[in-house]
């Protein structure tokens, strides 16, 4: 009786420590979250796709306008898989696999992993492809903000700040010198309504409240909040 409990405990176990997982579909998921994105076209949303596969070792193929495979080759594992894509959303679909394990909609939880790490990644490269066209200077979210440089009416690359919600993550600028929430303009720039003067300087500063980020953006050349609400001298 003992020996059959002792191999009833086993099994559990082993089926507890089993290195597949049922596979990871991702189905219509937005080309982007936490911001409101205009004139991102199909092709761009392609561009992402395969600037994102390229940077995590993805071999994209375009099949035709809309379908692109993706083989991630790792020694002698093999992941293939299918992406369909719009300008609005995109889906990554197992097609097949090599010594992945893969057996009845299982596959080895590194297949997962791998794909949710292409779709993260595809999402950031939209971003950063918004913030190369159109007119969409910054948007706010609970998770974080996103500044980008503006050319005239086109955005000429990733002046950028993102927050985590515990604090700046992340300060890319193509221009200007800057510290952690703060920098200087060189010639104007526009976010949002506000009209960035050429030579002054800025300072964009933010808080965290109930995990909601309120930030504002003071020019500190005269002296004047000129976005948003400075919320430490309240």
């Amino acid at each position: 009786m003992k020996k059959i409990l002792s191999f009833i405990i086993l099994a559990v176990v082993i089926t507890g420590c089993s290195s597949t997982k049922p596979i990871l579909n991702l189905q219509n998921e937005p080309v982007s979250e936490h911001i409101s994105i205009t004139d991102v076209t199909q092709i761009e949303v392609q561009e992402a796709i395969l600037a994102a596969g390229a940077k995590l070792g993805w071999t994209g193929e375009v099949i035709e306008p809309g379908l692109i495979d993706a083989t991630l080759q790792l020694r002698t594992h093999e992941a293939v898989v299918e992406i369909s894509y719009s300008d609005k959303q995109y889906s990554i679909n197992y097609k097949s696999s090599k010594n992945l394990k893969y057996k009845d909609g299982n596959i080895h939880k590194n297949y997962n992993r791998w794909v949710a790490n292409l779709s993260k990644t595809i999402k950031e490269q939209v971003i950063y492809r918004a913030s190369l066209t159109g007119d969409e200077a910054i948007v706010n979210t609970s998770k974080g903000m996103s500044i980008w440089e503006v050319d005239g009416d086109r955005k000429v690359s990733a002046i950028r700040i993102m927050s985590t919600g515990v604090g700046l993550n992340s300060v890319l600028f193509s221009e200007g010198t800057h510290t952690i929430g703060g920098m200087v303009v060189k010639r104007q720039l526009k976010i949002g309504s506000v009209d960035y003067k050429a030579k002054h300087e800025y300072l964009i500063d933010y808080v965290i409240e109930d995990k909601k980020i309120y930030y504002w953006v003071k020019d500190l050349t005269d002296n004047v909040v000129v976005y948003g609400t400075d919320r430490k001298s309240q």
